[in-house]
Order: structure tokens, then sequence, then C-alpha cells
């Protein structure tokens, strides 16, 4: 019997965190560790949150003195949670379905 391939795997952080839930550093990364066993590994971030607000200067993205990651304060617009459900939500999947050539996909949120 051929072995299947292992799924895709979607994470979604909770509504008021971003991607360092399921990254934090390399040794405590479930996303890492997904990856690592063969999961094709995407992290979506609700608009305005982490790295999904835009940024001026890649070199914004860390602080210069520790090398630590910036975080931001989420900043809504015109939209709210519904959006993020009916709107974001389905594109993220959609876009790793078309990356990964996959039907199905695993989640975690």
């Amino acid at each position: 019997r051929a072995a299947q391939a292992k799924l895709p795997v979607m994470l979604v952080p909770g509504c008021a965190s971003n991607a360092y839930t399921f990254d934090t550093a390399p040794g405590y990364s479930l996303a890492r560790h997904l990856a690592t066993c063969g999961h094709d590994t995407w992290i979506v971030e609700c608009r305005g949150v982490g790295f999904s607000r835009p940024w001026r200067r890649e070199g914004d993205w860390v602080d210069p003195k520790t090398g630590a990651p910036r975080q931001h304060t989420p900043t809504f617009g015109d939209f709210d949670y519904d959006t993020y459900l009916r709107e974001d939500l389905p594109a993220a999947a959609a876009h790793i379905a078309e990356r990964t050539g996959s039907k199905r996909l695993a989640g975690v949120g």
C-alpha cells in the first residue's frame, strides 16, 4: 500500500493573538514541528495583526537592539470577525489548496 501524502495544515491563531501562537521560536514552534513531520504548514493571521499588517520597511520587522520580532496592536478598519470568517479564511484555504494541489486540509485554531 502506497503511503498517503500528509495533509497541508492551516493554523489560525485566536482573535487576540498572532502567528507567534504557533511559531514562538525554533525550539518552541508547532508550525515548524508540523513542517518537519512533512506537513505543508501555513499560518493565517487576522487583518491588521502581526505580519498581515503592512510595514514601512523590511528592517522594521525586528527590534534593532534585541533582534526580537516586533508585534503590532490590531488596527481594524471597516471589517469585523464575520468578514474574517466569511471572506479571509475561505480565501486562505483556497490559496493553500491551489498552492499545494490538495483538495483537503487540516486546520488548527
